[in-house]
């Protein structure tokens, strides 16, 4: 991942205005090729007429004379305005069965959840974090308005805009972290593959 965030910071220097990464993590979120591979995706201000239209885009690529995986299902994207925000009750139940699922885990270690986080200048209620790393650099919380069924954010504890404001140790932590809830997510809802995306910017 520190590779991923080196080709992110070459791409914004060479006048890029934002980045989408995408991993497709397994054949039922996509992925055309039992090879693992990370999309990291240049991106100007309206260069698709609809921003989410680069995920059609990743999902329809494969490499030259390949035939893509059979079983690959691309994910569907939702326009804005069919995501519905949903309530804080809502959000609180989600996050309580993850809590649950990680406090039965023995070998992780765990921390008192902070009880002031924001998501730039969002301030979450604390009913919606269900995570935070070891070294209390990483938090993971519920969507408002996710895209599907386990749809959750994972960030650094402090508000860096872009991946290149992140410090080394800030993105071991993170990418960890991002490991460890895919892990419980897939569990939990018996999930064989996921979709990893970070939006590194306006444009993406």
């Amino acid at each position: 991942w520190r590779t991923v965030c080196e080709v992110s910071r070459a791409a914004r220097n060479d006048d890029a205005t934002g980045v989408n990464v995408a991993l497709l993590d397994g054949v039922a979120a996509g992925q055309p090729v039992p090879h693992l591979h990370v999309h990291v995706v240049p991106r100007r201000l309206q260069d698709f007429a609809v921003n989410d239209d680069v995920y059609s885009a990743i999902d329809s690529w494969s490499p030259p004379f390949h035939q893509a995986q059979s079983e690959a299902i691309p994910l569907q994207i939702p326009s804005d305005d069919q995501r519905q925000s949903r309530t804080k009750e809502c959000m609180e139940h989600e996050a309580r069965l993850y809590r649950d699922v990680l406090a039965s885990w023995a070998d992780i270690e765990h921390r008192p959840l902070p009880e002031d986080q924001v998501f730039a200048k969002i301030k979450l209620d604390g009913a919606q974090l269900f995570y935070v790393s070891p070294r209390g650099l990483t938090v993971a919380f519920v969507n408002l308005k996710p895209l599907t069924l386990g749809h959750i954010l994972v960030t650094p504890r402090r508000a860096a805009p872009l991946l290149q404001d992140l410090t080394e140790e800030e993105v071991d932590d993170l990418f960890q972290s991002v490991r460890l809830m895919q892990q419980l997510i897939e569990q939990h809802y018996g999930a064989t593959a996921s979709n990893l995306g970070i939006q590194d910017g306006r444009s993406a």
